[in-house]
């Protein structure tokens, strides 16, 4: 719930204010740590063509940056974003909304998909580096990772349902204010 997130503001002599948000994949599955978490933070902040981009961003123009990125071996959604102090509430109700609306459903099938072709491409530039294709055979060997056709094939099969009941199980946990005094000044 709201009230259990740790908040925790400390000021730094930068013109730009950072917000870092910590979340919990709380009783994910397999499938779920390996294929539906990739497109959830796809749609919400993991792309260009995410809903922070186009809303935070673009929109409200409320950051200078802001996306978010999955730790699969900590279980955590990191969200990121630079901002001015001044817009710290406005960005924080935003991100929530937007977390609130994927699990209202309130995304598209077209969402899902280019976040599908997203996957799939960066699954086709790691067959053309050959640290990459080293990297994605030890991840195969050492952590049982599904190979580039079986991932392409499973990424495939993510529902919006899948999406939904994912994003029930993302749980705000830490947010981390990095209050840039700079600003006020300049």
């Amino acid at each position: 719930s709201i009230k259990d997130i740790k908040v925790i503001e400390e000021e730094d002599d930068n013109s730009q204010s950072k917000l870092a948000i910590g979340c919990k994949m709380v009783n994910i599955n397999d499938f779920e740590r390996r294929y539906v978490s990739n497109l959830y933070n796809s749609i919400l902040g993991g792309s260009s063509e995410s809903k922070f981009f186009k809303i935070i961003r673009e929109e409200n123009s409320l950051s200078y940056y802001t996306n978010s990125g999955i730790n699969k071996l900590d279980g955590l959604l990191i969200i990121k974003a630079g901002i001015a102090a001044s817009n710290y509430d406005k960005v924080l109700e935003l991100i929530k909304k937007l977390m609130k609306d994927i699990s209202d459903g309130n995304f598209t099938l077209e969402d899902i998909k280019v976040a599908q072709e997203n996957y799939i491409a960066g699954l086709n530039e790691l067959e053309d580096n050959p640290e990459s294709i080293i990297d994605m055979y030890t991840g195969i060997e050492i952590f049982g990772l599904d190979d580039i056709d079986e991932r392409k094939k499973k990424i495939l099969e993510v529902t919006k349902e899948d999406i939904i009941n994912f994003s029930k199980k993302v749980e705000m946990d830490t947010i981390f204010l990095l209050k840039g005094i700079g600003e006020e000044n300049g």
